[in-house]
């Protein structure tokens, strides 16, 4: 059943992107594609490094807030190694499983490393709707007003829902299963955000971490020929970012270039070098994530030369 389910992931991308590709003038997308230079793409692939490096300091963080025994290195490798999971998995969370499983066996808690790893996913929604909301606030005139209104409407939502999770665990306490696990999330997401200092702490580097984000995509942008100024892409990339958390695709692939299409559209912008742009900043990501694939095989290898060795002990 998962199998077939992650094939009609992949056929609906690739049928979203040929509906996409089929409406538009391919000769001026191969244009755009072939315009931007070796050095905005390394540069892409920095910021887009930096990125991971941030978030996964961030997370280790959060862990070690929540009383873990800290290991800088562990987070980074097991950061890119979830970063390659969710590019090479049919939805965009599958790397979240994987940090959850692979936290899970160090700390002996999966439940726990469960808490960390969906504290450390709602600090990062949360830093990218504050710079959303930022961004509007600057740019109330960018959207159309009936879009603009309905982020406004998901960004309150979103915030009053973030305050409910940490007060959460102050209401009465019921003897369901599914009740007490959730206030024993809030319980460690007041563990986290406890005061000012911990609280800005992570909605900075929240910031900062899609802050490179949005430069990655300004950087290509700039190579395709779209001249939009960083506050332009915190203003419509946020909503694209969301609708790829979906899992109706293969990595959010198809809905991403569609969205991002679409919402360009309102701003004015060709739609030949927007796709080359969503296409350019997904293939960065996959490159991007490749350490975590050097790490995954080299900790496997590491795994099994110490489980050969320990046999081999017994046996002599």
């Amino acid at each position: 059943m998962k199998i077939a389910l992650a094939w009609l992931k992949l056929i609906l991308s690739l049928l979203l992107l040929w509906l996409i590709v089929q409406r538009l003038d391919n000769t001026h997308l191969w244009q755009s594609i072939a315009n931007i230079g070796v050095g905005s793409l390394l540069l892409a692939l920095l910021l887009q490094l930096a990125s991971t490096l941030t978030a996964a300091y961030r997370w280790s963080l959060i862990q070690r807030w929540l009383g873990d025994p800290p290991d800088t290195t562990f987070y980074i490798k097991s950061y890119f190694k979830g970063a390659l999971f969710n590019q090479l998995l049919p939805t965009s969370i599958g790397g979240d499983a994987y940090r959850v499983l692979e936290n899970g066996n160090r700390i002996g808690n999966h439940k726990e490393a469960f808490f960390g790893v969906f504290i450390d996913r709602i600090a990062g929604l949360l830093g990218l709707l504050l710079l959303n909301a930022l961004a509007l606030f600057w740019l109330p005139t960018l959207l159309p007003a009936q879009i603009a209104y309905s982020i406004g409407v998901i960004l309150v939502i979103a915030f009053i829902g973030a305050i409910f999770g940490l007060l959460m665990h102050k209401l009465p306490k019921w003897s369901f299963p599914l009740w007490s696990s959730l206030q024993k999330l809030s319980q460690r997401f007041a563990q986290v955000y406890s005061n000012g200092k911990t609280i800005s702490i992570q909605l900075g580097l929240s910031a900062v971490i899609h802050l490179f984000s949005m430069l990655v995509l300004m950087t290509i942008g700039n190579g395709l020929g779209l001249t939009f100024d960083l506050i332009v892409y915190l203003v419509v990339i946020p909503p694209v970012i969301l609708l790829t958390l979906l899992p109706l695709s293969f990595a959010g692939w198809g809905i991403r270039e569609g969205a991002m299409v679409g919402i360009f559209a309102l701003i004015g912008a060709a739609p030949e070098p927007v796709l080359a742009l969503s296409v350019i900043y997904g293939l960065t990501l996959i490159v991007a994530s490749l350490p975590g694939l050097w790490f995954f095989t080299h900790d496997k290898q590491w795994w099994q030369n110490n489980h050969s060795t320990h046999n081999n002990n017994k046996e002599n």
